[in-house]
């Protein structure tokens, strides 16, 4: 990625590489510059199992091994090398976050699995708690990246409906 953009939608079939290029691009971008992210889930439980053994299910084995990454979690921060590299966090917790001062040094949202299961509870407005969110963490910031990814939209994405009009095609 270059960072002539502010906002990236990535859309495509689950195992192309989404969540991986984008962990490139977010390790790349912290070993240049020290810029922190913030790595959104739709949920809590999601988050905890990013978040389990130490990280383990988080960032590709192989990007850490070729960036040379020692990575550690404690609690929703995410430490790279010993330094605070970020957060990981749920949207369905943004209420708690609101008036919380985050670290100027975040530069990276990322939205991961913005596409609901058909299955998955539907008791959050996601298009909601993300625009609340992004509007907590950027707020008066104009040095902020958001990359939204999913996989690919068969029917309308409830998020990609409320904020952007957008119906696919039939």
């Amino acid at each position: 990625y270059d960072d002539s953009w502010k906002f990236r939608i990535i859309v495509g079939g689950r195992g192309i590489g989404k969540t991986f290029s984008t962990w490139r691009y977010v390790i790349k971008k912290w070993k240049k510059t020290k810029a922190k992210f913030v790595w959104l889930r739709a949920n809590e439980a999601a988050t905890k199992t990013l978040l389990a053994s130490g990280g383990l299910k988080l960032i590709p084995k192989e990007l850490l091994l070729k960036y040379r990454i020692e990575l550690k979690v404690n609690g929703t921060q995410v430490f790279f090398n010993g330094e605070y590299a970020g957060e990981v966090l749920g949207l369905s917790t943004f209420a708690s976050g609101k008036g919380t001062s985050y670290d100027k040094g975040i530069k990276t949202i990322v939205l991961d699995e913005f596409n609901r299961e058909k299955t998955e509870k539907n008791d959050l407005d996601i298009a909601y708690a993300f625009y609340n969110q992004v509007e907590t963490i950027a707020r008066l910031r104009t040095d902020i990246r958001v990359i939204m990814l999913g996989n690919s939209i068969d029917e309308s994405s409830e998020l990609m409906s409320k904020l952007f009009k957008f119906v696919p095609r039939p």
